[in-house]
């Protein structure tokens, strides 16, 4: 999933995964400590980040 976020924005990304810990960007595992990416919760079998302005490529194992 391509997601492209303006910049001085934020947003809230649901990524469709069995596991948080599934989700890739980019091709690599997201780090707990990454300043522009940070999980918010899981909800139903979707993965909750909050994501600075940049552009993402999500993945999961789903």
């Amino acid at each position: 999933m391509k997601v492209n976020i303006p910049v001085g924005s934020t947003a809230t990304v649901y990524v469709p995964a069995i596991s948080p810990n599934n989700v890739l960007e980019n091709g690599s595992t997201i780090k707990k400590n990454n300043k522009y990416i940070s999980l918010t919760g899981f909800e139903d079998n979707y993965a909750v980040f909050r994501v600075k302005s940049g552009s993402y490529v999500f993945s999961s194992g789903n």
